[in-house]
This record gives structure tokens, C-alpha cells and sequence, in this order.
């Protein structure tokens, strides 16, 4: 009887060790995720310098010059020829972010000498001067500016998504997309 206990015992550790077992079923994580994702957090004054340095790329000679600001808002200051004079121009936009990663400038308010020129005006003046980045459309209707920052090849093989972009309380956030290879 014991002889017996032993051989059941034998056949079923080499049934139990024969039997192959379910493996469960991992998926390979570089195809599961396209793309690495950094979150990258600034202030206003880090931020204006980059913006500063940027625009400077896209200003040439023959075109007028402007220069952008973080404050509470987006401020843009440049010049525009009116007659035989130039007017300092000022025009404040509110950044909306988009939930595809892209940012939304709302016109808000626009300071021109003294004079007051349709807001519609002043930014075909300056879609027309070609000198902003080619992922910058400016809607002159909507009195609005969209930043496709995604297409923006600020570095190379990396796209930009905002995440935050609350000026008031300096709470920026962006993600860095790097595309799996």
C-alpha cells in the first residue's frame, strides 16, 4: 500500500510537471506606447526669455520688428506704419490650451497711439509681414491666434503639448513628446 501512495504520488508530481502551464500574456511596452512623454514645468520670466530668443530667429530687416511678453497675459509690442508715421502698438491675448496640447490666443485688448484701428486690421498687418513661425495662424476674423505647437520644431524629433498655461498664478507645464523610433 505505501508502494502504491509513492507511485501515485510519483505520477502525479510527473503529470502536474508535464502539463505546460498558462503564461500570461505581455505585451511588448514599445509597441504599446508610441511615444515618451516629459512634463516640463516654467515660470514666466525662463519662458519670456526662450520666447525672446525665438522671435528673434524669425525677425528680419525688411519687416517689422515686435517682441513678445508674459505678464498676466500675452503682450505684443510692435510698430505699424500709419501715413508717414509709426504707432506703437500693444496688444494683450488670453492663452487658452486646447486639449489636443495646442494654445489659443483670444484677443483681449489692443492700444494703438490713439487711434483706433479695427482689431481685424492690425492682424492682417501682421499675417501679411510673414515673419512668425509657420505653425502660427492668425485668424484676423476671429480676432484669434492658434499655436499648433505640435508642428513647432523648436528641437529636433520632440513636439510640445501644454498641459498648464496659467499666467496669473505662473503655472506653465508642457510635455515634451519624443516618438518612439
Amino acid at each position: 500500500m505505501l508502494l502504491g501512495v509513492n507511485l501515485v504520488g510519483i505520477i502525479t508530481i510527473f503529470v502536474l510537471v508535464g502539463i505546460p502551464q498558462e503564461l500570461p500574456e505581455h505585451e511588448n511596452t514599445a509597441t504599446q506606447q508610441q511615444a515618451a512623454y516629459v512634463t516640463v514645468t516654467s515660470t514666466k520670466e525662463s519662458l519670456n526669455k526662450l520666447i525672446s530668443n525665438y522671435v528673434q530667429e524669425f525677425q528680419v530687416e525688411e519687416s517689422f520688428a515686435y517682441s513678445v511678453v508674459l505678464t498676466d497675459v500675452i503682450e505684443l509690442y510692435t510698430t505699424i506704419p500709419v501715413f508717414s508715421n509709426e504707432l506703437e502698438l500693444k496688444m494683450t491675448f488670453n492663452p487658452v490650451p486646447l486639449d489636443n496640447g495646442d494654445l489659443l490666443l483670444q484677443q483681449q485688448s489692443m492700444e494703438l497711439g490713439s487711434m483706433q484701428l479695427p482689431v481685424s486690421y492690425v492682424l492682417n498687418f501682421i499675417k501679411k509681414q510673414k515673419n512668425y513661425p509657420e505653425w502660427m495662424e492668425i485668424d484676423s476674423k476671429n480676432k484669434e491666434i492658434y499655436v499648433a505647437l505640435q508642428e513647432a520644431d523648436l528641437f529636433e524629433n520632440v513636439s510640445i503639448q501644454v498641459d498648464d498655461f496659467n499666467l496669473k498664478e505662473d503655472n506653465i507645464a508642457f510635455h515634451l513628446v519624443i516618438p518612439d523610433k
